[in-house]
């Protein structure tokens, strides 16, 4: 089962939400999720919109993944705003969602010179218009500070000289 792979709280919480929004066994819209309703799991919450044929940007930004990035994505788009092996994985990410009307759990790892990576979790979840489509994406995403200490200075991005996918699993036999 899906939800047997999320490793935190936060994730867990939001996908179990996330579920309890189907109508007559219908995946949940934006309108059904209600801010209010999550409001400790928000610093780690965000929404992506769904502009086009793999193109995304950031409608929201949770105040957890600011302070992680070190900036606030809210507004921008993403193939812009994320370059490099970074970006293409987001952008290739984001596009399975919307193509599979599923939701998908990612780990990944940031690598840096002279230091371990850091490893985040990641969790997409799509959010459907009348007609059935994927036209957001409600996700949270996660480090793992537990497995690296020196993270005050660093900068996520900015300092990685690598980037690379450790493990994907998707939910087929949620929505199917």
């Amino acid at each position: 089962m899906f939800r047997a792979y999320l490793e935190c709280k936060v994730q867990t919480e939001l996908y179990d939400y996330w579920r309890s929004k189907f109508e007559n066994g219908k995946p949940p819209q934006r309108k059904h999720v209600k801010p209010e309703e999550i409001v400790p799991l928000l610093p780690h919450v965000g929404l992506i919109n769904v502009d086009g044929a793999n193109k995304f940007s950031y409608r929201l930004i949770g105040t957890a993944m600011v302070t992680l990035f070190g900036r606030d994505f809210t507004g921008l788009d993403v193939a812009t705003s994320k370059s490099g092996a970074y970006g293409r994985f987001l952008l290739d990410l984001y596009a399975e969602v919307v193509s599979f009307k599923n939701p998908i759990y990612s780990r990944s790892k940031f690598l840096y010179a002279g230091k371990k990576g850091l490893t985040t979790r990641r969790l997409l979840l799509p959010l459907f218009d009348d007609c059935q489509r994927v036209n957001m994406l409600l996700f949270s995403t996660i480090p793992d500070y537990e497995h690296y200490e020196d993270v005050r200075d660093l900068k996520i991005i900015d300092d990685s000289i690598g980037f690379k996918e450790l493990f994907k699993v998707e939910d087929v036999k949620e929505l199917a």
